[in-house]
């Protein structure tokens, strides 16, 4: 290179490090970054050939500031004033003072005094997508090592604050004198106060001695080391257990074990509880999901329970377990095609010890189902593939279908044309029919039999067709007429033949088997319209007018009589040594039942009715009316047999609802009979009109109001089940706790609700009557305060309902709860304050309770 280049590119890069000080001093304030590279190399020339160190800056340093730049040109070094800001690389650090030293890379950054002697504008550091808040630093970009004071880092599981911070190449980070909390104030209202600390970036973040400080106290809790995840997917770790008193099982340690972070896709969880009177708990559940195809989760759990003393009155023992899987999948992995399922199987004492609230422990029921469903596209078929369970808690019955298959064909117009569509449809083009089949293997048997190897004779299993055809057209455009019929046919592998066994003196039934066929099939029309009325009022009433619509309906019906002995489905049998004789059904044992005894040529008829009325209204600007429904139902059927021997006419059921004020639900129903009653209290044959010159005599009716007030926006309370409750644990629901209180919520004032239920009937001379008041809601009293209640009143029992009692207080980071049922079988109390979220929300936490259990066993 000439002398004469050379020259210039140092005049070049001179005038370049000389320019801010020139800004500086002439009190101009930079607005726009400005970009520095400084590179000084070695004299070449002749008359120096010392070699000389080079020093350079490899990338550019991106620096700006709002209020000024200042270069030392002595010392190397460059300050920033006023929102300052410098770049390099990955790093970004902002201040409202900021000194680059562009010798050795080294930062500094501080914070400035504001009006008011606060410190404003303190350094934060951003590295790698890691933002960091900080008094002072300290941060060379060569070695990439930082020195900071009072700095505050946001991890995944809390808040870590230190007075003295070294942040290494790596990334990790070396605390003496920290705090690590999961509250974010600047001032936290609790932490743990660490000696010292490691934070390694997406692993794990290690303390050492430690003590508990809230609200600036110190508590007499140490812990000598911890370890908190980091990571921002699943990490393994163990399961911190809770531990209390039951007065039944005794002392425990409970819910503690070990999460195992396996991949994306799945993970397990295995957690286990110890009673010191006996009682143990084991469960291990999984959860898996891939994303865009499918999701679900697996428990298994193993109960042995023991409650009082052996040898004494009250000692009670059992072996118990729960098998719960839930399986969806998204529907959007095959279309046409899904797979899911519910399993929800027990044993029948597993529900004192395992679910959540009362009300599950009160359902007599539960039920599971695993079902694959397929549909063809363009094309009216469908088929489903299950197996179900269903079982009774109070006798410990269960019922499944082993499998079920279900195979269904929507309507199809077997003579539309599908050519030279144009024109009318003809009349042979409205025929309709579908086929619908099923397949069912049910097994019923009680639970002390379900491992019996007899249980293969307890089968009971068919296959069901049916075909209904159909017909519609329009008589006049007004009428519309629907003409029908249905063929119906069960095929099962055995019957059954009754016998009087002169000998016992009893009645006996045997199976027999092989292939029979059972069918019936019947003929119908039907027809229907719709009438309108309407009455209108003179123009400037607030009624503009009051529409009626009308829906008479009137159907007939005919199906033969299949206990003709041409049929072969009914048979007559001796029932006792008097010589009496029944008739019975082959078919009465079949899991679909058989055709039924007697024909029937039946009349049936029905009569909707809707009211509205058209009101003057301010809030509608564009038509200034508004609708308002007076009645949006009320509805009246029955129907007339011709062939029944007595009673043709059967009773004549009516029922209605509306909503008036947009707030208050009402409904209404019942029967009534138009026959009248013996002085026995029977019903007889005799029309009551011929009687008591009556049309018909009140037998039932139910009547509902549902009553719903909110006040500001109404967001009705979360009602999410305990297992979503971030303060809600296991242990404190299997201790039978009132844990299960809903989500208290924070954001509406208030919401309540008032349902009243009577009921009536009266189907000979004596009558009973219910009256049921209910009633629940969410008030926040203050910000921070909610009440969650529920309650009821029975009017004919003269008793208290179900009763549940809720206060929760919001302590920002932390919850307060207290959840009381004061009355009934699960009278139970739960106090509760704990970390509402983060690492040290299992840990952190005080309860207090008593159990329904206790309760239970006389403890």
């Amino acid at each position: 290179m000439s002398r004469t280049t050379l020259n210039s590119v140092r005049k070049l890069a001179f005038a370049l490090v000389l320019l801010p000080s020139i800004y500086a001093a002439s009190g101009i304030t930079v607005e726009k970054p400005i970009t520095y590279r400084a590179s000084v190399g070695a004299d070449t020339t002749s008359a120096d050939t010392a070699s000389k160190k080079k020093e350079e800056i490899d990338d550019p340093i991106y620096s700006n500031s709002e209020d000024s730049i200042a270069y030392n040109f002595k010392d190397k070094k460059m300050s920033l004033y006023g929102k300052a800001k410098v770049k390099y690389q990955k790093s970004q650090l902002d201040a409202n003072f900021i000194e680059l030293n562009t010798t050795n890379k080294v930062v500094f950054a501080k914070g400035t005094p504001d009006s008011t002697g606060r410190l404003a504008g303190k350094p934060v550091f951003t590295d790698n997508g890691e933002t960091f808040n900080m008094e002072t630093i300290f941060y060379n970009f060569n070695t990439k090592k930082a020195k900071i004071t009072n700095i505050v880092t946001e991890q995944e599981e809390g808040y870590l604050h230190s007075s003295i911070t070294k942040k290494m190449p790596d990334n990790s980070i070396n605390i003496a004198s920290g705090k690590f909390t999961t509250c974010e104030h600047e001032h936290p209202h609790y932490y743990l106060n660490v000696s010292k600390a490691k934070v390694i970036p997406n692993n794990r973040i290690v303390v050492g001695p430690s003590n508990l400080v809230i609200e600036d106290v110190p508590l007499p809790l140490f812990i000598p080391f911890g370890f908190f995840p980091n990571t921002k997917g699943r990490a393994s770790g163990v399961l911190l257990p809770t531990y209390g008193e039951e007065r039944t099982r005794g002392f425990y340690i409970g819910d503690g074990g070990y999460y195992f972070g396996i991949n994306d896709l799945w993970d397990l969880e295995l957690r286990g509880s110890i009673y010191t009177l006996g009682s143990w708990q084991a469960s291990a559940t999984t959860r898996y999901n891939k994303r865009y195809h499918y999701s679900g989760s697996f428990k298994f759990q193993v109960m042995h329970n023991v409650i009082g003393d052996k040898g004494s009155t009250d000692y009670f023992k059992s072996n118990d377990y729960t098998f719960n899987w839930s399986h969806t999948q998204d529907p959007k992995a095959h279309p046409g095609t899904t797979l899911s399922a519910s399993v929800n199987f027990s044993t029948s004492g597993a529900r004192y010890f395992t679910y959540q609230s009362p009300k599950q422990n009160l359902s007599t029921s539960a039920s599971s189902s695993i079902s694959y469903a397929k549909s063809w596209t363009d094309k009216p078929f469908n088929l489903s593939v299950g197996l179900t369970h269903s079982q009774n808690n109070t006798d410990s019955v269960y019922t499944f279908g082993l499998p079920t298959l279900s195979f269904n064909v929507n309507r199809i117009q077997p003579f539309l044309r599908k050519k030279n569509t144009d024109g009318k449809v003809r009349w042979y083009e409205r025929f309709g029919l579908s086929y619908s089949g099923e397949l069912n293997n049910q097994l019923t048997i009680k639970e002390r039999d379900l491992f019996d190897g007899n249980f293969k004779n307890k089968f009971k299993n068919g296959i069901r067709h049916s075909v209904p055809l159909s017909y519609n057209f329009n008589l006049f455009n007004y009428l519309n007429f629907s003409p029908s019929a249905s063929y119906n046919e069960r095929w099962y592998f055995s019957t059954i033949q009754k016998r009087w066994n002169n000998s016992a003196k009893r009645l006996e039934i045997d199976t027999v088997k092989g292939f029979k066929r059972a069918y019936d099939y019947n003929f119908g029309v039907g027809t229907s319209t719709t009438l309108y009325g309407m009455f209108t009022f003179k123009k400037g009433k607030a009624i503009q007018a009051i529409r009626h619509k009308i829906t008479p309906s009137i159907s007939y019906s005919y199906t033969p009589d299949f206990a003709n002995p041409k049929y072969g489905f009914f048979k007559s049998v001796q029932t006792d040594t008097l010589g009496h004789t029944q008739r019975y059904s082959i078919f009465e044992q079949g899991i679909y039942g058989g055709p039924s005894a007697g024909n029937s040529s039946a009349l049936s008829f029905s009569l909707g009715n809707n009211l509205e009325m058209k009101v003057r209204s301010k809030k509608d600007t564009l038509t200034g009316y508004r609708k308002i429904k007076i009645l949006e139902n009320l509805s009246f059927s029955g129907s007339y047999n011709f062939l029944a021997d007595s009673m043709k006419l059967s009773n004549i059921s009516f029922n209605g609802n509306t909503q008036l004020f947009e707030k208050l639900s009402v409904s209404f129903g019942g029967t009534f009979s138009p026959y009248a009653i013996a002085p026995n209290g029977q019903i007889t044959k005799e029309y009551l009109y011929h009687k008591d010159k009556k049309l018909a005599r009140l037998t039932n009716f139910s009547f509902t109001l549902d009553w719903s007030l909110s006040g500001a926006e109404s967001n009705n309370v979360n009602t999410a089940n305990a297992s979503q409750n971030p303060i809600v644990s296991q242990r404190s629901i299997e201790a039978g706790m009132p844990a299960y209180i809903p989500y208290a919520n924070f954001n509406v004032p208030w919401d309540i609700r008032f349902g009243y239920t009577f009921n009536y009937s009266k189907p000979g001379k004596l009558s009973t009557t219910s009256q049921i008041l209910n009633t629940s809601g969410n008030i926040r009293i203050t910000p921070k305060w909610a009440i969650n209640a529920s309650s009821g009143y029975d009017f004919t029992m003269k008793n208290v309902s179900f009763t549940q009692i809720g206060i929760t207080r919001d302590l920002h980071c932390w919850t307060m709860s207290f959840s009381w049922i004061p009355i009934g079988q699960f009278q139970s109390w739960n106090f509760s304050i704990n970390v509402t979220k983060g690492a040290l929300r299992d840990a952190l936490k005080y309860k207090k309770n008593e159990s329904y259990i206790d309760r239970q066993y006389g403890y």
